[in-house]
């Protein structure tokens, strides 16, 4: 609306941009304070959301100098807007690496993980290596997206044997000799 407004032939967006702003100031405040607290669920890889925390605060603090400047109609508003779009263009581009994967924008474009794990077949099952050949192939292409070495829902991990005996933050998923026990096996035979 800023930049449109320029042009006298959108000039009536001027008043516009005062209340986008106002607006966008409390929402990247908001922002900033559920995030942190989402951070601390730890379900997340911890090097991007501390890269996505701070471009976060970056875009609530320049918001903020935005809003004021605009307000005092000073001349530095035209390049704080464009300082603005390109922090919420890096923080959205982070946000977004956090809850799809670092390969959201490509994932389309390329062929489906998921198709290109093939399962070895095994000549004689009586000689498979039960986690390697038949386990970790089922939890590689189901489970890994949300619970792989870049990101843990409710901080467990299935990409490792000793991570899944370690279970998450509600305690072991799987229980030795008792399957009807095990919460990975409930979650696993659950309805669709």
């Amino acid at each position: 609306f800023h930049f449109l407004s320029y042009n006298k032939k959108f000039e009536v967006l001027k008043p516009a941009v005062k209340y986008s702003l106002l607006f966008g100031m409390f929402a990247a405040i908001a922002s900033c304070i559920s995030g942190y607290f989402l951070s601390q669920s730890g379900d997340y890889e911890e090097g991007l959301v501390d890269k996505h925390q701070w471009f976060g605060i970056g875009v609530a603090l320049v918001a903020i100098a935005l809003y004021f400047l605009f307000v005092k109609n000073s001349q530095l508003v035209k390049w704080m807007m464009l300082l603005l779009c390109l922090l919420v263009i890096i923080t959205g581009h982070l946000g977004g690496s956090l809850t799809h994967g670092e390969d959201y924008l490509t994932k389309g474009f390329s062929p489906d993980k998921e198709k290109n794990i093939v399962s070895k077949p095994i000549p004689n099952v009586q000689q498979a290596v039960v986690y390697n050949d038949i386990v970790q192939p089922i939890l590689q292409s189901k489970c890994y997206n949300c619970h792989g070495p870049n990101k843990q829902k409710g901080k467990l991990r299935l990409d490792e044997p000793s991570f899944i005996d370690k279970g998450g933050e509600d305690g072991k998923v799987v229980i030795a000799g008792s399957t009807g026990e095990s919460e990975l096996i409930k979650r696993i035979l659950l309805s669709k």
